[in-house]
């Protein structure tokens, strides 16, 4: 099992609502977890993905770190892929 990493730009509060829904139904076996945060080191913060609140209390003018914890099949963030900065 990998981490995978995405750069994602949550800048509505609709694109927050979307991505922590679609956080709370990954299934458990396929990824342990996501974490939000900063992408500035002078202000690192991380949340919980599935927190709207969390998410909403961010910087989110700016790309944001999202970090898929212990993933054993890539194709569960496949689903954020609408959310990625590319």
């Amino acid at each position: 099992m990998v981490n995978v990493q995405k750069i994602v730009l949550l800048d509505t509060t609709e694109k927050v609502k979307e991505f922590t829904q679609c956080a709370t139904v990954l299934n458990r076996k396929d990824v342990e977890g996501v974490n939000i945060s900063t992408l500035t080191t002078s202000n690192d913060y991380v949340v919980n993905g599935k927190s709207i609140l969390g998410i909403l209390s961010l910087n989110r003018e700016e790309p944001l770190l999202a970090t898929f914890l212990n993933v054993s099949d890539t194709k569960a963030v496949e689903y954020f892929s609408k959310f990625e900065v590319k």
